[in-house]
C-alpha cells in the first residue's frame, strides 16, 4: 500500500451522494413481523415492525415509504451540483446493484492513477508528497528542447518518492548520440525504469527518428537498463495517420516488447466521448494487443478555455460536442471543467461489461495540477 500524506482539502467533491436528508444513511425495505400501528399527527399511519423500528405509510393509496436506516445500498443516487459551476447531468436513478458497483469501481480506477507534469512544476512544487501518494507514476512532458529540465524534474520526483516516467518524443531527438546521452542522464540522475514513447508534435523529424518504433529498434532502452515503456493510444484516431496504421504500430511495438523482454502499456489521448473510448478499449483488448494494460486519459479540472485549446491542438475535437451534450447551457468558457460525468459513465459501462476494460486512469491537468491531484486522491479514497 502506498504511503499517503494527509491531503489538503479538495476544491470540489465528486457529485455522487446520498440525498441531503439521509446523507449517511441507507434505505432498506422493511422485513419481519406484521407492524403495529399508532396514529400520526400528519395524517399518516406510523407503524412499527416486530423489532420496534418505525415505518411511515401514507393514506389514500399513496406510495409507502420505508425509512428503516440500515447499511444497505441506496435505491437511488442524486447528484449534487458541481462546485465549479457546471451541474452534472448525472444519473438521477440507479439500480441498487449498479449504485453499489459504481461506488466500488471508481475508487479502484483511481487507486493507481498517474498524472502529467511539466518540467517547471518540479521547481514550483517543493514536495510532491503534499499532493500525490508516494509511488505515483508521474509523467514528465518534454517541452521545447530542454532535455536538462526533464532530467532535473525526474530527479526531484524520484527523490520525493514518485516514479518518474519521462516523455521521449522521437522527432525531437536530434541524433543517436543525443538519445543515448538523454537516456543515460535519466538513468544516472533519476534511476528511471520506464519512458513514454511518442512520435512528438513536430511535422519534420529533427534527427533520424520519425516514429517511436525507431527508438525501440536501436536497442538502447534495454541496454541502458530500462525495463518498460508506455505508448500512446488514440481512441478518436489521429489527424495525420489512418486507423489501420495506428493498429499496426501498436502490434509492432508489442512484438518488439515481447522480443526484448520489456513491459509495455498504453496511455490513451484524452477524449470526451466515453462510448467511443470504451469501444476502442474493447477492440484493443480483444483484437489488437490482448493482455497489454491500457490506462485511459482523463482531462483534469482545467479551465474550459485551456481545455478547448489543448483539445484542438491534440486532435480530439471530434468529441468536443460531448461537452455540450453533457452540460448543455451550463457550459461556460469561464468555468472549470469537471470530469465527474465522464467518470460516472466509465464506471457504469465497466459495471455493465462485468470485466475490466482498462487498468486505470491517467490525468492531464492542463495547468490545474493541485486541484486535479486533490480530486483524484479524494476519489481513490472512496469519497464519491
Amino acid at each position: 500500500m502506498r504511503d499517503l500524506r494527509e491531503p489538503a482539502a479538495a476544491s470540489g467533491t465528486f457529485p455522487v451522494r446520498m440525498p441531503r436528508e439521509i446523507d449517511s444513511a441507507r434505505i432498506e425495505d422493511a422485513k419481519g413481523e406484521p407492524p403495529s400501528t399508532t396514529s400520526a399527527p400528519n395524517g399518516s399511519d406510523r407503524e412499527r415492525d416486530g423489532a420496534g423500528r418505525r415505518r411511515v405509510s401514507h393514506r389514500g393509496g399513496k406510495r409507502r415509504r420505508d425509512a428503516m436506516i440500515r447499511c444497505q445500498p441506496p435505491d437511488f443516487v442524486e447528484p449534487a451540483p458541481a462546485t465549479n459551476g457546471i451541474r452534472d447531468s448525472g444519473f438521477t436513478m440507479m439500480g441498487r446493484r449498479s449504485a453499489v458497483s459504481v461506488e466500488v469501481i471508481i475508487p479502484k480506477l483511481f487507486r493507481d492513477f498517474s498524472i502529467e507534469v511539466l518540467p517547471e512544476d518540479a521547481e514550483r512544487y517543493t514536495d510532491f508528497r503534499e499532493h500525490l501518494p508516494v509511488g505515483t507514476r508521474v509523467y514528465v512532458a518534454y517541452t521545447g528542447q530542454d532535455a536538462g529540465g526533464v532530467v532535473r524534474a525526474a530527479e526531484a520526483l524520484r527523490r520525493q518518492g514518485m516514479i518518474p516516467v519521462p516523455h521521449l518524443p522521437a522527432r525531437r531527438i536530434t541524433s543517436k548520440r543525443a538519445l543515448s546521452s538523454f537516456v543515460g542522464a535519466l538513468r544516472a540522475s533519476a534511476g528511471i525504469e520506464e519512458v513514454l514513447l511518442i512520435a512528438g508534435d513536430c511535422r519534420e523529424a529533427a534527427g533520424p527518428f520519425s516514429a517511436s518504433i525507431d527508438i525501440l529498434r536501436t536497442g538502447l532502452l534495454e541496454r541502458s537498463g530500462i525495463t518498460g515503456f508506455a505508448v500512446a493510444g488514440h481512441p478518436e484516431g489521429h489527424r495525420s495517420v489512418d486507423a489501420e496504421s495506428l493498429r499496426q504500430a501498436l502490434i509492432e511495438k508489442r512484438a518488439y516488447a515481447e522480443g526484448a523482454g520489456l513491459a509495455m502499456h498504453v496511455i490513451t489521448q484524452f477524449c470526451f466521448d466515453t462510448a467511443q473510448l470504451i469501444r476502442w478499449c474493447r477492440d484493443i483488448r480483444e483484437n489488437v494487443i490482448p493482455g497489454v494494460p491500457v490506462d485511459v486519459g482523463i482531462p483534469g479540472l482545467a479551465k474550459m478555455t485551456t481545455l478547448l485549446r489543448f483539445a484542438k491542438s491534440c486532435g480530439v475535437g471530434t468529441s468536443l460536442s460531448m461537452l455540450t451534450k453533457n452540460f448543455g447551457r451550463a457550459l461556460q468558457l469561464s468555468t472549470n471543467y469537471s470530469a465527474d460525468q465522464m467518470i460516472l459513465d466509465l464506471a457504469r459501462q465497466m459495471d455493465a461489461a462485468r470485466q475490466p476494460l482498462f487498468r486505470s486512469v491517467h490525468l492531464f491537468p492542463f495547468g490545474s495540477f493541485e486541484r486535479t491531484a486533490a480530486w483524484a486522491r479524494s476519489l481513490a479514497g472512496g469519497k464519491i
